[in-house]
């Protein structure tokens, strides 16, 4: 199950925690991910309030209020079944666990941190009743949160040893793990160098650039 503030969400198990990555980092929730009777009654165990995909397809063929256009059952990405559209391929083929339709709260915030990390997200539909549904276009794997002022621990003690020995901190000094004002002037100085987005974030990008100055400079050391 997926948390939002909206009640428990379900979803496939290994979306799960990339979705719960991403929530605690935006703040904002999802409306709707797994949408089978299935998992839309195991939903309403734990006291969600969720339609299934045959249930909202009902509603919207019957022009009940509130009822968006809805695909009908064994055509929607949120059962994971293909509708044509998200992805190519015979409509109503099974999807990968990535592939689930998501619904989000703020779509924005879903695509700019997915994008933060590596991840390539879309909104399939051009239609403004759909501007909330999102797809992964490309499978997504769990990356460590981007660092930035005001981070600590053992992933920013690595960052400022490799900036220390790329050259942007001092080859003295005390290694803190605290991602303090000095840290951010040395990572917005390399990103300035290396052409990068200079926002004193270290993403997904950033990281891999460091990595690759890192080794280059400790192969020719």
């Amino acid at each position: 199950m997926v948390g939002s503030g909206l009640g428990a969400r379900p979803a496939p198990k290994k979306l799960a925690p990339i979705l719960v990555a991403i929530a605690n980092e935006t703040g904002s929730g999802y409306n709707s991910l797994l949408r089978t009777q299935a998992a839309v009654n195991f939903a309403r165990k734990h006291g969600a309030s969720l339609s299934s995909q045959d249930e909202l397809y009902q509603g919207y063929i019957n022009g009940l209020s509130g009822y968006n256009p809805a695909n009908p059952p064994g055509r929607s990405t949120h059962e994971r079944r293909s509708d044509g559209v998200a992805y190519p391929g015979p409509i109503g083929r099974p999807l990968r666990w990535w592939q689930c339709g998501i619904d989000c709260a703020n779509s924005e915030a879903f695509i700019n941190a997915a994008k933060e990390r590596g991840w390539i997200v879309v909104r399939p539909y051009n239609s403004s009743s759909e501007w909330h549904h999102v797809n992964f276009h490309k499978e997504p794997w769990l990356t460590p949160k981007p660092l930035k002022k005001g981070s600590r621990g053992r992933r920013v003690k690595k960052l400022e040893k490799r900036l220390r020995h790329l050259g942007y901190l001092p080859k003295t000094g005390k290694i803190d793990r605290y991602f303090g004002p000095v840290t951010d002037q040395a990572v917005r100085a390399f990103q300035k160098k290396r052409g990068l987005t200079v926002d004193g974030i270290v993403g997904v990008h950033t990281w891999k650039q460091l990595t690759v100055d890192f080794r280059r400079v400790w192969k020719n050391a």
